[in-house]
């Protein structure tokens, strides 16, 4: 699985499934290495691979929320803006983007 998480690169990612009695909202201990949960559903089936793109890491800090608050939905939209883009041969741009997106909390 970390081939399909991880692009090329100097960096080392362990990939670990969740413990059965793991909430996927826990904060790790100061002396845990740093980690946090990602959907199986990014790296399998949209493509999304660490690290984030320039763009992708864009939209996360506009937004203000981790990589794992975001939809599939939402994160499959953020991808299909970069491919437009690349095709058309532009940036994306956060402005542009967010004309077209916004979020809405979901109901509980």
């Amino acid at each position: 699985m970390a081939k399909n998480i991880c692009q090329p690169g100097p960096w080392s990612v362990v990939v670990q499934p969740c413990r059965p009695d793991e909430p996927a909202h826990i904060h790790p201990s100061e002396e845990a290495v740093p980690f946090f949960f990602l959907y199986d559903t990014l790296p399998l089936k949209l493509g999304i691979k660490l690290p984030f793109t320039s763009f992708e890491r864009s939209v996360l800090r506009a937004l203000n929320v981790a990589p794992t608050q975001l939809h599939p939905n939402s994160w499959g939209f953020v991808r299909a803006f970069e491919l437009i883009c690349e095709d058309l041969g532009r940036a994306p741009s956060l402005g542009v983007f967010f004309w077209f997106f916004s979020l809405r909390k979901s109901a509980k």
